[in-house]
């Protein structure tokens, strides 16, 4: 920001900050103490207010935003009975690194001196921004005038480097209040850089350990696609020649379809081709992975530290060292210039890496069953560059391990979190920060009957997402986890929420050549919503392993 000094309100000054990192939609519900921002958003030319059905699912939508805008994405609430019904979708964000701004109404400074018994609201007036502080990196009241430009930018800033939730909490009394906006030469939102030393000491040790081993392989995470560094992992794939797998959050960190790409490790659980080549290797390079119980399919996983290579935003460890204060993207981009002076090494190459098995057209028995197999082989076979797929908590999740997906970034689930709800908001935030893309979203029917309700956004946006409800009668992880009838739940006629929108296209599938038809039909109508409710009569083979290693662990704790 440069020149003579502004006057602005804080509530102008704060969209106008989230103009300078390129948001184009904020997402929420309306209420008496968010009206005066919302209608600042209304005014603006640049952001446009998404109201949604349900704050929890403008939560999960502004998340979805934030994953494929790779700035920040941004949900409105008011206070007390907003904010708190964000508290789920907020938390998953914290756990995935995903960088969403909450922006809170309050009321007024004034108001509450004169009365603290205003609606809405409960316990202290920090109350809300208490519980907050648990699951952000930065968390703020603008209560004070003065303190209210540098607050803002301090929690803009933290949420943007360390891709993590913020909070701002903007008593409705403060929104037009002025404030003078002095210019400043200060970078913002720019990451500091490595410490040069540091760097070249870790490149140095990681080159000298690449040209000792025989079969090295990279492992990539979610860092890579939070911190926007996946061209830079392509050019190191393109000079190293080095396999890759991907772990579960990682997934689509590149085009699944590159001759190098091994899968999904998830250990015993996913790729049997990523696991034999991954746990083989003598040095395990990964890159901005989260160890995760879910990432190492319950911990089935067999990496040895001795033998690894540790990249994250941050640090980077290798066996027993630790170098702190290192960019991701600036060790990527130093070891693939390491890679390009060095000599050819000879080493074991790994087993030839298959593309997917992708079915020819009729191979399916058409009249069988459908199953979550068939699903993903079906899947394979049609998904395109220009699809987002988009998938919920389950065997939708498990099962998606196994799609290769021909673009990056362009895989969004809560695989860590694994809440419930996710997919079908999601999938409006991604399309609203990619408006090029269209959504496959893949949901359960346990989680559809929470949040599926936002197919309404989608018609109001005119958006055209093809949704798959995956209909298996109740909860199917829960059911091989610990069976009993708590598990089951009510059958819908899921495809009438198009009737009950007017919106959309309906279709009912139970066998694999039904669902291969719709899909078919259903990629080259590109101007319809389409929902297909999937009777599906079998799970996946990497939920049932998933799931029945929990089942393990919870039965020995009886």
């Amino acid at each position: 920001m440069t020149g003579k000094i502004e006057t602005l309100t804080i509530g102008s000054y704060l969209i106008q900050r989230l103009n300078e990192l390129g948001v184009t939609h904020v997402f929420g519900v309306p209420g008496d103490f968010s009206l005066r921002f919302c209608k600042l958003l209304e005014d603006d030319d640049n952001i446009t207010f998404v109201g949604t059905t349900r704050e929890d699912t403008a939560g999960f939508a502004a998340d979805g935003y934030a994953r494929r805008h790779e700035g920040l994405g941004v949900v409105l609430v008011t206070h007390g009975v907003g904010a708190l019904s964000i508290v789920n979708p907020i938390a998953g964000a914290n756990a995935e690194s995903s960088p969403v701004l909450v922006i809170s109404g309050a009321p007024g400074v004034a108001e509450r001196a004169e009365n603290p018994l205003i609606h809405h609201s409960f316990g202290s007036p920090e109350a809300q921004m208490k519980i907050f502080e648990n699951f952000t990196c930065s968390a703020i009241a603008l209560n004070d005038l003065s303190q209210a430009p540098r607050q803002i930018d301090q929690v803009i800033e933290s949420v943007w480097r360390n891709k993590k939730p913020g909070y701002i909490e903007i008593p409705r009394d403060m929104v037009d209040k002025e404030i003078h906006i002095e210019p400043s030469n200060e970078s913002f939102c720019q990451f500091e850089s490595s410490e040069e030393a540091t760097l070249d000491e870790a490149l140095s040790e990681t080159a000298s350990l690449l040209n000792q081993a025989k079969s090295p392989v990279i492992l990539a995470g979610v860092e890579v696609h939070r911190h926007g560094i996946q061209n830079e992992l392509v050019q190191l794939l393109e000079v190293s020649q080095l396999p890759i797998a991907a772990t579960i959050m990682g997934k689509s960190v590149v085009n699944e379809r590159h001759p190098l790409y091994l899968g999904v490790y998830q250990g015993r659980v996913g790729s049997e081709e990523a696991r034999e080549i991954v746990e083989a290797s003598d040095l395990v390079i990964t890159l901005g992975v989260m160890f995760t119980d879910v990432n190492l399919g319950m911990y089935t996983a067999r990496l040895d530290p001795n033998q690894m290579v540790r990249a994250n935003q941050g640090t980077v460890r290798i066996k027993h060292h630790e170098f702190p204060k290192i960019i991701l993207k600036d060790f990527i981009l130093g070891l693939t210039k390491r890679l390009k002076s060095r000599e050819p090494v000879s080493r074991t190459k790994p087993r030839p890496i298959h593309q997917p098995s992708v079915p020819e057209k009729n191979s399916l028995q058409k009249d069988g069953d459908l199953t979550m197999t068939g699903i993903i082989e079906i899947l394979n076979q049609q998904i395109t560059p220009e699809m987002a797929i988009v998938v919920d908590t389950g065997d939708c999740l498990f099962a998606a391990a196994e799609l290769r997906v021909p673009d990056r970034t362009s895989f969004f689930a809560s695989a860590f979190y694994t809440t419930m709800g996710f997919a079908v908001p999601a999938a409006v935030g991604v399309n609203c920060a990619s408006p090029g893309t269209r959504p496959l979203i893949l949901v359960g029917d346990g989680a559809f009957q929470m949040t599926g309700t936002e197919l309404s956004t989608c018609k109001k946006l005119n958006l055209t997402p093809i949704v798959v409800v995956i209909n298996n009668m109740g909860y199917e992880t829960e059911r091989v986890i610990l069976d009993g009838k708590f598990n089951d739940i009510e059958n819908w006629d899921y495809g009438a929420i198009c009737k009950l929108i007017n919106y959309g296209k309906e279709f009912r599938v139970e066998t694999a050549g039904e669902f291969q038809t719709v899909m078919e039909n259903a990629i080259r109508d590109k101007n319809n919503m389409v929902v297909i409710n999937a009777i599906v009569k079998e799970s996946s083979r990497g939920m049932r392993l998933l799931a029945s290693e929990i089942s393990r662990r919870l039965q020995s704790k009886t």
